[in-house]
């Protein structure tokens, strides 16, 4: 099974974060998967988010800090990171099904599928 690693960008949007790391942590996770937050320079409850979902995360949940202001910005410095052989990319403000994950790695199974969506 490929690995897995979770992007979500954001920029001042701690609450809507939260709940969206709420429905990350029910995902069916497989060993090596991770999700990395790119935090776009937030001067808001961001980074304590983050650490509080941290500390009982189903897999390692990393916080990168990002202060060149931009959305592409943000998702670079997370890809720089990244170890999973999938990128998934979400955004703050999106809630997940608990199936999401199993349908990407399900549709990347094929050597013949490059992108998912």
């Amino acid at each position: 099974m490929s690995t897995a690693s979770i992007v979500i960008a954001t920029y001042n949007r701690a609450a809507l974060l939260d709940e969206c790391l709420h429905h990350l942590a029910r995902l069916r996770f497989a060993p090596g998967d991770e999700v990395i937050v790119a935090d776009n320079g937030s001067t808001d409850d961001t980074r304590e988010v983050v650490a509080v979902h941290a500390r009982s995360f189903p897999v390692p949940l990393l916080r990168v800090h990002e202060p060149q202001p931009g959305k592409s910005h943000a998702v670079a410095a997370a890809l720089r990171v990244a170890q999973g052989h999938i990128v998934a990319l979400t955004d703050d403000d999106v809630n997940v099904e608990p199936e999401w994950l199993e349908a990407l790695r399900a549709a990347l199974a094929s050597p013949d599928v490059a992108l998912a969506g």
